[in-house]
Order: structure tokens, then C-alpha cells, then sequence
């Protein structure tokens, strides 16, 4: 057994350890079902690996309301849009798009760059291309009210961005296995027990 995976499987036994007692102890007589609280916030589940991050990260692409990315992104100087996305998986292996117009789905398309061509990063209308050859839609990014602010920002061309609101100009996405949860946990309680 590697070192890594033997503290790993330590680690985790160790935090089963802990939380364990308290959990069956909370109610003796309840199925587990009935004394599991969800958990709060936004939960993704996915059947298969690294989908549920490109999933994720289409709702946004696909929200017109979300001023950095997708149909309703701001436009650059010249009034066009264009889009940059990454990705990478738990390897180490990566795919990105750079300055793509007229594509939504650019993470879902860095994707596709990591998977099944041999490059790392594709640019402007390579790949734009590239992602014609995929069957990606063809879609103008440019919305009526993105057009209307832009036509606006045109008369003065001043950049004077609302700090922490109109500066922000990503998404991150991040999706952790079991495996990778079970650790973070039990790094965090065997932190608490120093």
C-alpha cells in the first residue's frame, strides 16, 4: 500500500471513527434516512465523472441575466462578444477556448479540446471552427440589452465597473468524489482535535 493512499484510508476511518457514535447515538431507534440533515446550499450528483462541473457551469452560460458570460455577456470595444473557458480533471489533463464568438458552451467545448484533439488551448476561430465540426450551435452573443448598454458605454467609453459586481468575469466551477470530500473532512477535524 502507497503512503498517500494509506494516510488517505487512516484519515478517513479515523473521521468515521469520530462521527460515528454521535450519529447512530442520535436516534437508536430512527432509520438513517430519517436523521441524515441534506445538506444547504446548491448539490450536484452526477452518474458520470466530471459531467456534473460542465452541467453546472451551463446554467450560467445559458442565463442572459449573468453580464460575463453566455448570450448577454458584455462586448468588448468593438461591440462583439467573446467567450474563454477551461477545464481540467483530476490527472492533471486540461483543455481551454480563448476569444470564441458565437458559442454558449464554451466549458462544455474546452472539454471536448481536452478529450479529443491533442492540444491544450484552442483560439478565435480555430476554434470556433473546431466547434462547428462538433455540431455547436451557431448563436449571436450579442443580446438586445448587452447591444443597448454597449451603445451607451460607446458614447463616453468610460470604464468605471461597480467593484465586485460589473469587475467579476468568471464562473468557477469545482466538483470533489467522495473520496476527495472524506478527506477535506477529515483534514478539518483532525485540525480541530490539535
Amino acid at each position: 500500500m502507497k503512503r498517500r493512499s494509506f494516510v488517505g484510508k487512516t484519515l478517513i476511518g479515523g473521521f468515521a471513527a469520530l462521527v460515528a457514535p454521535k450519529v447512530l447515538s442520535a436516534n437508536e431507534n430512527k432509520s438513517f434516512s430519517k436523521i441524515h440533515t441534506p445538506p444547504k446550499g446548491p448539490v450536484s450528483i452526477c452518474t458520470w465523472s466530471f459531467t456534473a462541473a460542465i452541467k453546472a457551469t451551463e446554467v450560467e452560460e445559458l442565463n442572459t441575466q449573468n453580464t460575463t458570460v453566455g448570450p448577454g455577456g458584455a462586448p468588448d470595444r468593438e461591440g462583439t462578444v467573446t467567450l474563454d473557458a477551461s477545464v481540467m480533471d483530476q490527472t492533471g489533463n486540461c483543455g481551454s477556448v480563448v476569444a470564441v464568438e458565437n458559442i454558449v458552451h464554451v466549458a462544455a467545448l474546452a472539454r471536448d479540446v481536452m478529450e479529443k484533439t491533442p492540444h491544450v488551448m484552442l483560439a478565435g476561430k480555430g476554434a470556433e471552427s473546431y466547434a462547428k465540426t462538433l455540431g455547436y450551435k451557431h448563436t449571436d452573443l450579442l443580446t438586445t440589452e448587452s447591444k443597448k448598454e454597449w451603445e451607451e458605454w460607446v458614447k463616453e467609453s468610460q470604464y468605471k465597473p461597480i467593484i465586485n459586481i460589473e469587475n467579476h468575469d468568471t464562473i468557477g466551477t469545482l466538483c470533489l468524489d467522495e473520496t476527495a470530500i472524506l478527506g477535506v473532512l477529515a483534514v478539518q477535524v483532525a485540525c480541530l482535535i490539535k
